[in-house]
Order: structure tokens, then C-alpha cells, then sequence
């Protein structure tokens, strides 16, 4: 292991700081999602490339696409494709980010602790709050 200066210009980082500080939110959107559209992806839009993207508020978009709507909207996305075809929706979810020209930047397949389902329920109260399902835009 070596000690070296964190570089917060790195996307990976941003990306998996912003997957850890609203994964149970995430969770439920993909849950109910995957209730509405079937099997799919989270696609965050926004997420800036700058340390400023670090800022207590960043406004982007999240929205849950079907695996139809995904290859109209990324026919490239081959990565992306094949974590939707493995996913287990029971108990995980696939999350991409795309930047400010909607071109994909990076993908996840994420395994949860809580299932989708479990943050769906715990966050149901909450849920109206959000435009989901790829209606609208959820700000965080």
C-alpha cells in the first residue's frame, strides 16, 4: 500500500464519494425502477468534473432507464449493456454516469448490503418528493 496525496480531480473518486453519500437513496430509485421499467440502470447527469462538484449541493439529474432505453440513448455503452444483462436487481443495481454531453463516463454494478428493495421501503415516505422513473429529475 503506498501513501499517496488523494486526488480529488479523479472521476472515479467523485463518483464513488457521490455513490456512498446517497446510496440508499439510489437504492430506492433503482428499486422502483426496476418495478416500473424492469430491468435497467441509474444514469447520473451532471456530476461535474471539478473539485467545486464537492460542494454540500450539486444539482443534477438521476433518472432510471430500461435496458431498451439505455441502447436507443448509448448504442456504445457495450460495458454498460453487459452489467444490466448480469445484474441481480434483488439485491443490486447498475449506476452509470454520463457528463453534461449525455456521453457515457462510468459505469458500476453494485452489490448492496441493504437490497434496493430494503431502501425502497425505508425511503418510501420520502419517495414522492423525487420525479423518478425517468419522468423528471431528482435534485439532491
Amino acid at each position: 500500500m503506498s501513501n499517496s496525496k488523494i486526488d480529488f480531480n479523479n472521476e472515479h473518486l467523485r463518483h464513488e464519494q457521490f455513490l456512498c453519500s446517497n446510496v440508499m437513496m439510489i437504492g430506492a430509485l433503482a428499486w422502483s425502477g426496476y418495478l416500473w421499467k424492469s430491468r435497467g440502470a441509474i444514469v447520473v447527469y451532471g456530476l461535474k468534473a471539478t473539485e467545486s462538484s464537492l460542494e454540500e449541493s450539486i444539482d443534477i439529474a438521476i433518472v432510471y432507464l430500461s435496458k431498451e432505453e439505455l441502447a436507443y440513448s448509448y448504442p456504445d455503452g457495450i460495458e454498460l449493456f453487459q452489467f444490466v444483462e448480469e445484474y441481480e436487481p434483488y439485491n443490486g443495481m447498475v449506476v452509470t454516469f454520463a457528463d453534461s454531453e449525455k456521453t457515457l463516463v462510468d459505469s458500476y454494478q453494485l452489490t448492496l448490503v441493504l437490497s434496493p428493495a430494503e431502501c425502497y421501503n425505508l425511503l418510501r415516505p420520502r419517495m414522492s418528493e423525487f420525479e423518478v422513473y425517468g419522468r423528471g429529475k431528482s435534485t439532491l
